[in-house]
This record gives structure tokens, sequence and C-alpha cells, in this order.
């Protein structure tokens, strides 16, 4: 992010900094954002200790319900199970050799 700020640019955020901010200011300031930092790490190290406890919890067979599959229903195909004016096609078999041969 900074990779392109040289010498001159980092001198001159300084001066400005101290300008506005005064001597007397600066150290206060940087305490308190350090002590934001540290709340922050600190705030994000017990949120990933608890995914982490979360993800590595034994799981109960009992504590989760899974529901049933549905029953499997097979349904012969009949005329009188079709609506009306279809047709039921019946699957070809695969062509033999012979009948290959025979056709072309």
């Amino acid at each position: 992010m900074f990779e392109n700020l040289g010498f001159q640019e980092i001198t001159l955020i300084a001066v400005v900094f101290i300008v506005f901010f005064g001597p007397k200011k600066i150290p206060e300031l940087m305490n308190g954002i350090g002590r934001g930092v540290r709340e922050f790490k600190k705030a994000m190290n017990e949120v990933q200790g608890e995914i982490t406890k979360m993800t590595h919890m034994p799981v109960d067979d009992q504590t989760i319900a899974r529901p049933e599959p549905p029953p499997h229903k097979t349904q012969s195909v009949t005329a009188e199970t079709l609506p009306y004016g279809a047709q039921v096609q019946t699957a070809n078999p695969l062509p033999h050799e012979n009948q290959s041969s025979a056709t072309e």
C-alpha cells in the first residue's frame, strides 16, 4: 500500500503530523492507537478461537436431526397412467455387429 512512498513523502507527512498535533500530544495519540490495535487483535483472536472450537467439537448423532429420505415410489407405466395421446416408447437394444454391417 505504501511501497511507492519515498523518503521525501514520509518526511512531509511526519512534519505535517508534528505541526498539526504538536510534540506533547503525539505520545498520547500513539498510546491510544496502540491500545486500539491490541484490543482489535484480542477480539480477532477470541473470534478465531470460537470458530476453531466450534469446528473441532465432536458431533453427536442424536443432536442433529436428519430427515428421513422419502420412500422410493415405483409406478408402472401403462396406457391408463399416460396422458391422452401419449405413447409408450420402449428402449431399443444396441445393434449387434451383424445387424450394423447388414444396414451399411
